[in-house]
């Protein structure tokens, strides 16, 4: 609940308080995701109007908090980096120059992208949920809800147990004593030796580098993964 003092005001305030609230809980790109409801009462004082605001949240103060600004579809994959390193299973941010085709199917698309960024956090792909707030404008606020295939406990874990794989693996390789091409058979290597292509295999680097067998996607992950480490595009 919050008091609003109108000086020298004109107009009507009734109109202009019920127009003010509406834009906010369905216009403002923060109010359409925070707010349930937004109600108001006003009073006439001697030279000016006292209006009481009183509003529910269907978001904590730490959710509202938590909302970042972007601008571009780079500072937005950005965003879904952080999220998917982490497993975070929510995230939301504003656009400020939301782009028609910013649609919840692009904002997928960027996720899958990051998935796949993060060999040593892909550890299976999330169903996600996209939520645009509100439905149409140039100013968006985008919520992304994100399921893991396991608890993100038990994902951290899995994750330690794969860059500590992944590094043991690279440690000979982190000097820069080959060049490129050498370097790419021996990682190469490296992988066959460490796992068993197949096609029933987990699609993960960890199915891969610390389980032994997995599909090509695993292998794929795994492959870019140990690249990552020893600096081979």
């Amino acid at each position: 609940v919050g008091v609003i003092r109108l000086k020298n005001w004109k107009g009507d305030v009734e109109e202009q308080l019920t127009r003010a609230c509406d834009e906010i809980s369905h216009s403002d790109p923060l109010g359409s995701y925070a707010v349930d409801r937004i109600q108001h009462s006003f009073t006439r004082m001697v030279s000016y109007y006292e209006a009481t605001i009183t509003i529910d949240f269907r978001r904590t103060a730490e959710q509202i908090a938590a909302v970042t600004t972007v601008t571009g579809s780079g500072a937005i994959r950005a965003e879904l980096v952080d999220a998917l390193d982490g497993f975070v299973t929510e995230t939301a941010f504003q656009i400020n120059y939301f782009d028609e085709t910013q649609d919840t199917d692009y904002i997928r698309g960027l996720i899958r992208e990051a998935y796949y960024d993060l060999p040593a956090a892909a550890l299976g792909m999330p169903e996600v949920e996209v939520q645009l707030y509100p439905d149409q404008g140039s100013r968006r606020v985008v919520e992304v809800l994100l399921t893991y295939p396991e608890d993100p406990k038990a994902l951290q874990s899995k994750r330690v147990q794969l860059e500590t794989a992944a590094t043991d693996l690279a440690e000979p390789y982190r000097s820069g004593g080959l060049e490129e091409t050498a370097l790419a058979g021996a990682l190469y290597d490296v992988l066959r030796e460490t796992c068993v292509p197949a096609a029933d295999g987990g699609a993960t680097a960890y199915h891969a580098l610390v389980e032994g067998k997995a599909d090509s996607e695993g292998m794929a992950l795994a492959y870019r993964e140990l690249c990552d480490l020893t600096g081979l595009e």
